[in-house]
């Protein structure tokens, strides 16, 4: 029997070795992993940053979580949030923890920058890592990386617009991250005044509205927002009572717009999630909403006048975002439909501010400045419109605006390689579609060593960006031969020169044009004496 009695001291001597750390509610264990190039770091998941949002938590603000005897367990997690129109194996309302990947052992004196990461998703989907690999590149840099789930979908950004449902729970779960960050990343080696918070598409908005909340201010010193921002029309919910009635009466013929949000809430506590659930294909539109709380006015209006948190921005796009639409049979049926009605061509926040007649006539223009004919006909020229008319074009003007008052460094993502390439090219259209960037800042594969010299060195370049933004709040602080010796100015509202990230790197002068500066026309000539909400 010795062999059980090495056996059981082997997993004791494993055990001993693996890293805890002391946080405000309890130890936690992680693990030892290895970085890209088999560096050591260490990792913990499943660590609660916030009580369960169940029973009469449901649909409210974020509490924090109990304190915890002994040392927990934090090796994986297998919790992700409630999905909207997506079903993944883990989903539980009981799903607000999150990670810490770091370069070095729990408790050093080291003080090292944290880049606080918010998942995309348009709001209804998403969930961050349940096991170590998501930071083996960022580790190397000298960063700590947290990663969190947050609410979506209805129990994320379900509202009243009153004190039943707030609203904006899913923003106020990024924040109630951010604020377990500051009290407690310095246990993982981690700077409390040193965190960079980013984002992708959902999570870039998501970024953006946390520079305008004033509640967060003081919770990060800069901020990355890759290919969104609060200004996109899709970040932000216009009729959620509406959405919150309809949803109840559909599980309770008894409830009507007379019912009181009160007893709507208390009804919507009191089933189950599935049932929830089951209507997620007659209710798929929940985003942010300007709740007077921690959204405290229409988003273009606070950044036009300053009323933001003024940290070092980086903000990035990708070529083309919305290529696939070119060779979408559905995005074809779309075109035909919206051909025949151009008035369905203008953004909510231009449409808002004409007549029927006029919206019809803008249309037409919008759609004749980037194809001579129809859009069924010229599908990459739609595409091209859709890339400004969801994403860029909202994503230029809050850099643009926020440049007044801050600091701000602009990139676009152009780089199509063997690691990943959409292999998209209609009537000489091409380009890096929507999160398809994300695949070389985080590439999927346990090494990239068998790729080509320029995928490799792409993902190098990608990566040092960010953690060079992260440290030095500057994505080029130094001449280096990594970016061919360019450095990246700061944008400003007269001069706007960003970084094309290709094969090879090059400054370049006013993205989108001559796109943009139509759209901007069209904006100043319909609603430039009007109050805006998105752009």
């Amino acid at each position: 029997m010795w062999w059980c009695l090495l056996l059981f001291l082997l997993t004791l001597q494993v055990k001993a070795d693996d890293p805890v750390a002391r946080t405000k509610y309890g130890l936690v264990r992680g693990q030892t992993v290895s970085s890209y190039h088999n560096q050591t770091y260490y990792a913990f998941f499943g660590i609660p940053y916030a009580a369960p949002p169940v029973g009469s938590l449901r649909f409210q603000a974020p509490q924090p979580p109990d304190s915890w005897e002994g040392i927990r367990d934090a090796k994986t997690s297998d919790k992700i949030c409630i999905q909207w129109m997506h079903n993944i194996r883990g989903e539980t309302e009981d799903c607000l923890y999150l990670s810490v990947e770091t370069p070095v052992a729990p408790g050093s004196s080291e003080r090292l920058p944290v880049m606080v990461n918010i998942y995309g998703g348009g709001f209804l989907y998403g969930f961050s890592g349940t096991g170590p690999g998501g930071a083996r590149f960022l580790a190397e840099k000298g960063v700590v990386s947290v990663n969190f789930n947050y609410r979506v979908g209805p129990f994320g950004f379900l509202s009243t617009l009153d004190s039943s449902i707030r609203g904006n729970m899913g923003l106020k779960d990024q924040q109630m991250a951010l604020r377990w960050v500051q009290d407690n990343i310095d246990a993982f080696g981690g700077d409390p005044s040193k965190v960079t918070l980013t984002g992708q598409s959902a999570g870039a908005a998501s970024v953006t509205y946390h520079i305008l909340a004033p509640s967060s201010a003081g919770l990060f010193r800069a901020a990355i927002a890759q290919s969104g921002s609060a200004l996109c029309e899709w970040a932000y919910h216009r009729d959620p009572v509406n959405v919150v009635y309809g949803m109840a009466a559909a599980l309770n013929s008894s409830i009507t717009k007379s019912t009181s949000t009160w007893e709507v809430l208390r009804f919507l506590q009191s089933v189950p999630v599935s049932a929830i659930k089951s209507l997620d294909k007659r209710f798929y539109i929940f985003a942010p909403v300007i709740d007077g709380e921690m959204i405290t006015g229409p988003m273009y209006d606070s950044v036009k006048n300053g009323m933001v948190n003024k940290v070092p921005l980086l903000v990035g796009i990708n070529s083309e975002e919305c290529i696939a639409k070119a060779v979408s049979p559905s995005w074809l049926t779309r075109m035909k439909w919206m051909d025949q009605r151009p008035e369905t061509f203008l953004p909510v926040g231009l449409a808002e501010h004409v007549n029927n007649t006029t919206a019809r006539s803008v249309g037409a223009f919008v759609r004749k400045f980037y194809s001579n004919g129809d859009f069924a006909v010229h599908l990459a020229a739609s595409a091209q419109y859709d890339t400004d008319n969801r994403f860029v074009r909202a994503i230029i003007k809050f850099a643009e605006l926020y440049s007044r008052y801050a600091d701000v460094y602009f990139y676009q993502f152009s780089f199509q390689g063997k690691i990943f390439d959409n292999h998209i090219s209609v009537d000489g259209v091409h380009g890096v579609g929507h999160g398809e960037d994300l695949r070389y800042y985080n590439p999927p594969y346990a090494t990239i060593e068998g790729f080509p010299f320029e995928d490799r060195i792409t993902v190098e370049r990608y990566n040092t960006l960010h953690t060079n933004f992260a440290k030095d709040l500057n994505p080029t602080p130094v001449v280096d031969e990594l970016f061919q010796r360019v450095q990246v100015p700061k944008i400003t509202p007269s001069s706007f020169i960003y970084l094309d990230i290709d094969k090879n790197l090059s400054l370049r002068e006013n993205p989108r044009e001559p796109w943009y500066q139509e759209w901007v026309s069209l904006f100043k000539r319909y609603a430039d004496s009007c109050s805006l909400i998105t752009y």
